[in-house]
């Protein structure tokens, strides 16, 4: 078996608006093995069914937390449809499952709820994510009506997106 070995990789995305790369290439660069501890389940749960053991919603692959691989999502929803702060959200969502160190997702994963279990998601309000902007007093909001991010300021009341990563 041939390897190849690269020693840089230069990548620029420009236009009109800062975007996101795309999500496989991330995980291509992420240098991902198959020899990774992992506590997936044999059988993976469909998109949209429980995950194994617990009530959280598997929501498909994602970037982790820090970005620097792809996880398995899963996602906790809250039937109080509490709207809360920023500060008040993150220790909610870190209080959801202590097990899988549940936590508020980021920007990247609320993209992927947006896209994977939208039709779970009230579609008339905002969702915090974890993100905030470069000056610290806002922080990105998911809208799954029409799959938009924005920023809200930190005092502002928004619903609850709390997720875990399996690794």
């Amino acid at each position: 078996m041939t390897k190849l070995h690269i020693e840089n990789i230069h990548i620029t995305f420009s236009g009109s608006k800062p975007s996101m790369p795309p999500l496989g290439l991330l995980a291509a660069l992420a240098g991902l093995s198959e020899s990774q501890p992992c506590k997936r389940p044999a059988d993976l749960p469909a998109i949209g069914d429980k995950w194994p053991g617990t009530e959280a919603i598997y929501a498909g692959k994602s970037l982790s937390r820090d970005g620097s691989k792809i996880i398995d999502l899963i996602y906790w929803p809250d039937s109080s449809n509490t709207e809360r702060n920023y500060a008040d959200n993150i220790s909610y969502c870190e209080s959801v499952d202590t097990n899988t160190s549940s936590h508020a997702a980021t920007r990247q994963q609320a993209i992927v709820l947006n896209d994977n279990l939208r039709q779970l998601m009230s579609t008339d309000c905002y969702y915090w994510t974890e993100t905030k902007d470069n000056t610290g007093k806002y922080a990105v909001v998911q809208y799954f009506g029409y799959g938009y991010q924005g920023n809200a300021n930190l005092f502002s009341e928004t619903r609850a997106l709390a997720v875990s990563e399996i690794h």
